[in-house]
């Protein structure tokens, strides 16, 4: 017989049971922190033109509005709101009009700042993350507008009063209940006389792509972006088009504009009071966008752009390295 063993022998002599795997260590993540995610948006049961009553405290505003064909951003520096008739409510600015009709809007939604951007000592008034957005949709879930507070005065007022007027309430849903399948479509360019049809089709594009790059020939310009449920009017200048992934972009003070040159269906040359010829462009849905130069070149502008559009025509579209679009030697 051999010597004891020196130990006694248990059944379990490890923690953990024979069978099961090892559980890994925690892994730790490197690098800086993520930032938090951005609070779920929140649905406002109210009418859009009571949540937007106090706006003119809000400071400056910036409106996002869109159609089928082109998006227009603008910066509304000092905003003042009233009705204009029964289901549309008038935002202006200095250089900007906007018109939101309640019909045709299913749903509005509230996005809150994230904290963090609250608490940061530097850029608390910059960048998406420390602004307020209420965007506003229609029943086939398509936005059709928002609108962004950057300001942190104007930004607690008015989260303030959009938590206590976002409530449901009976009257407000069944308003927008009935509003929703009635939209209306907007398209506020009066004073223009359309002279001809230029083309229809395809070859639609080809103007809108010429017009875009020849927007800042003019001094200025008056855009008319119309759609449904909303339209918006912006007078002043407009930069050199730019190419992006979603199509043409022009950049003023105040103002962005991007068009998808593709989406047109349809342009036409219409004429102001004083005899000069703008352009209007029109997508599948209705929705349109009036481009009438003002100021100095106005008068050569729209030629300038039929110039172009037989260039366009003639070479194919190359990118340069600044990414502005044009024709090719």
């Amino acid at each position: 017989m051999g010597a004891p063993f020196p130990f006694p022998s248990f059944p379990h002599s490890s923690p953990f049971p024979s069978g099961r795997s090892y559980p890994a260590p925690p892994r730790r993540r490197a690098g800086p922190p993520r930032p938090p995610c951005p609070p779920p948006p929140q649905a406002l049961h109210a009418l859009l033109t009571d949540l937007m009553a106090p706006v003119a405290d809000w400071g400056p505003v910036l409106l996002t509005l869109r159609n089928g064909m082109a998006e227009l951003q603008g910066t509304l520096e000092c905003a003042q709101g009233v009705a204009d008739g029964i289901d549309v409510w008038c935002l202006r600015g200095e250089r900007h009009a906007a018109w939101l009709s309640e019909r045709g809007i299913a749903r509005i939604e509230l996005v809150e700042p994230v904290e963090s951007a609250l608490g940061s000592d530097e850029g608390s008034d910059q960048g998406d993350g420390a602004a307020v957005r209420l965007s506003w949709f229609d029943r086939n879930d398509q936005c059709l507008g928002r609108v962004m507070l950057p300001s942190p005065s104007g930004r607690d007022q008015a989260l303030l009063w959009l938590r206590q007027h976002g409530r449901p309430r009976t009257d407000a849903c069944r308003r927008r209940r009935a509003a929703a399948t009635v939209p209306m479509m907007l398209v506020p360019h009066p004073g223009f006389t359309l002279v001809d049809l230029l083309v229809r089709g395809p070859a639609a594009a080809a103007w809108a792509s010429a017009a875009m790059l020849h927007l800042e020939h003019a001094a200025e310009l008056r855009l008319d972006l119309g759609g449904t449920g909303a339209a918006v009017r912006y007078i002043g200048p407009l930069g050199a088009a730019l190419h992006t992934p979603a199509g043409l972009q022009a950049t003023g003070p105040q103002c962005s504009l991007s068009l998808q040159p593709e989406q047109a269906v349809a342009v036409s040359r219409v004429v102001n009071r004083d005899g000069v010829s703008g352009m209007l462009l029109e997508d599948a849905a209705g929705g349109r966008l009036l481009l009438q130069p003002q100021g100095a070149g106005a008068a050569d502008w729209f030629a300038g752009v039929a110039e172009r559009v037989s260039a366009l025509r003639q070479a194919p579209m190359v990118y340069d390295a600044g990414l502005t679009l044009e024709p090719s030697p």
